[in-house]
């Protein structure tokens, strides 16, 4: 599944493959401290190191947050206005 996912972000969407583990994580959700905070313990890093980006692993989640919610957040505004400019439209549009 992790797999999968990580294909079809490369494949279909363009995304990198380096940007595809950053956005795509294996790991223990019993385990969530680890994985928002970092500093993660070496059973963690047996299982799951070699799985996600370095960053994940060294920084935790907690770091790499705030740039998804803002990259997210001015994609969906960029949506927002985008929608509003072809409902405000007098004529109609071809989207196709």
């Amino acid at each position: 599944m992790i797999n999968t996912l990580r294909e079809r972000l490369v494949k279909k969407w363009g995304h990198s493959e380096e940007d595809a583990k950053k956005r795509v994580i294996k790991f223990d959700i019993q385990k969530t401290d680890e994985l928002i905070h970092g500093n993660w313990s070496e059973e963690s890093k047996r299982f799951y190191e070699t799985e996600n980006h370095p960053e994940i692993v060294e920084k935790g989640l907690e770091e790499l947050t705030t740039q998804v919610i803002l990259s997210e957040f001015y994609l969906f505004e960029y949506a927002n206005v985008k929608k509003m400019e072809i409902f405000n439209q007098k004529e109609p549009i071809n989207l196709l």
